[in-house]
């Protein structure tokens, strides 16, 4: 099998030789070049022909967001992954990147101790986003592409609506990874006002991007969306998306069910994790 083919987009030195000390370590992934910018990172696409791309935000020349737009004019399939800032501005921009079509984010390393500590904190998350948004060419469909909106805000078939015979339906839980923030904002752009449960969300990402897509598909959906306080009541029609670095999970309090916050240790490297 053709190992993986990466395109790093990064101005700074520093942060290429990390994405390449992390990429040539791992079997089956290749870096075939770099880019100082967005519009240089344009031409190499168009030249090596890369399986995933790697995009920083803040560049020279042409940012990350605009050579985002770009490249989804050019190249709608293209698995790409932004490189972001751990803050509140990068998260921003981040959140930004993904409406422009970026797949998913990796954000980078903060608080480290030394050029080893941040290969470690990079390594995992990267790997396991190039690995599920690759797609072999000719092998199965394509990797999130980017909903239509007029079609997806169908009005859902009756059946969908339907509960089960004899049983009641009392909440719907949701939970998320790679690619998750794109396919929340297709689902949610389908979802109707009526809806008649509560939505408990985990989307795996760190602090401040968990508020900010609170935000950004509480603007797109007919319901209403928010970042999750512990001690909130579990109502039918809201939805609650677990805050960063805080395990979700709910509990009776007297005749209603509320929302339990807490940082127990991460499962599977993950905090909000899924499982819990």
């Amino acid at each position: 099998m053709e190992p993986i083919k990466v395109l790093v987009v990064d101005d700074s030195v520093v942060i290429r030789r990390l994405l390449t000390a992390v990429l040539d370590a791992e079997p089956g992934i290749e870096v075939v070049g770099y880019s100082t910018n967005g519009q240089l990172a344009l031409l190499k696409i168009e030249q090596l022909e890369p399986d995933v791309v790697s995009l920083d935000v803040m560049m020279p020349v042409m940012d990350g967001i605009e050579c985002m737009r770009e490249i989804r004019k050019r190249w709608k399939d293209l698995p790409v992954i932004m490189f972001s800032s751990l803050t509140e501005e990068g998260a921003a921009v981040t959140m930004e990147a993904l409406e422009a079509g970026a797949n998913d984010f990796v954000t980078k390393p903060w608080q480290t101790e030394g050029f080893a500590d941040s290969v470690n904190q990079v390594s995992d998350a990267l790997i396991q986003r190039i690995r599920a948004l690759h797609r072999p060419k000719g092998g199965g469909a394509s990797a999130d592409p980017i909903p239509d909106p007029a079609a997806v805000r169908a009005p859902l078939p009756t059946q969908a609506r339907a509960h089960a015979p004899g049983r009641s339906i009392e909440a719907i839980v949701i939970g998320a990874s790679t690619g998750g923030p794109n396919a929340l904002n297709e689902l949610f752009l389908s979802l109707p006002a009526d809806l008649g449960v509560p939505i408990l969300i985990t989307q795996h990402m760190p602090p401040m991007f968990t508020k900010l897509l609170a935000e950004r598909l509480n603007k797109r959906s007919d319901l209403q969306v928010r970042e999750a306080s512990d001690g909130d009541i579990v109502l039918p029609g809201q939805v609650l998306i677990a805050p960063g670095d805080f395990h979700m999970r709910v509990k009776r309090s007297g005749t209603s069910i509320v929302v339990a916050l807490d940082q127990s240790e991460p499962v599977h490297s993950c905090r909000p994790a899924v499982d819990p």
